[in-house]
């Protein structure tokens, strides 16, 4: 049931990107809804590889769990590079990235060796930190970006200490609060993108 807060999101950015391509919506480059779709899809993805992971938990089912969670972790990356630095850099790099995160889940699969795996998922958080202290401002909001990375940074906290938690809480577990803070830090994002205003120019 926690895995919900990780799904709402991703429904309600889906729902607002398809509405302003209906509507015709000037987005300020025509790749930026592509990297929202796969953010939100992404989402959804991991929601449903997670709760089929916990109702069947092994290595096979783990994996659509993680991955959703590469494809949300390279299109955060796509997001930040476009916002902060290139759009076309984000473009040509967008689905490179999504391939480079799927490789390092097939890496553990087979090789049963995370290392490649925790690189990819590391590198965002220096990357979003050095983009928003030397990057462009191109939109407003960038500190939702700031937000967001703590948010997942306490999620990552709750999962490590999961038995620690439901010992002293006792009505809830660690790894379900990982879920409900991730999901926050997501909806966030979503919120950011829907609502920021562009104040500078892409390039």
């Amino acid at each position: 049931m926690s895995n919900l807060a990780i799904v709402f999101p991703g429904i309600a950015g889906i729902a607002f990107v398809h509405e302003r391509q209906k509507n015709k919506y000037q987005w300020a480059d025509s790749f930026e809804p592509t990297i929202l779709y796969c953010l939100f899809f992404g989402m959804i993805l991991t929601f449903f590889g997670s709760v089929w992971f916990h109702l069947d938990p092994n290595n096979s089912t783990l994996v659509w769990d993680r991955l959703g969670m590469v494809i949300i972790m390279a299109c955060y990356c796509s997001l930040i590079i476009f916002d902060r630095f290139d759009s076309n850099l984000a473009g040509n790099i967008h689905f490179p990235l999504i391939i480079i995160g799927f490789s390092s889940v097939l890496v553990w699969q087979y090789f049963d060796d995370l290392r490649f795996y925790f690189l990819f998922k590391v590198q965002v958080f220096f990357l979003v930190l050095i983009l928003l202290k030397y990057g462009n401002k191109s939109y407003d909001r960038a500190k939702d970006y700031l937000l967001s990375l703590a948010l997942f940074g306490l999620a990552t906290v709750f999962e490590f200490t999961d038995e620690i938690v439901f010992d002293t809480l006792v009505i809830i577990s660690g790894h379900s609060l990982k879920h409900i803070f991730a999901g926050v830090g997501l909806w966030w994002i979503m919120a950011m993108t829907r609502d920021r205003t562009l104040i500078g120019n892409l390039e």
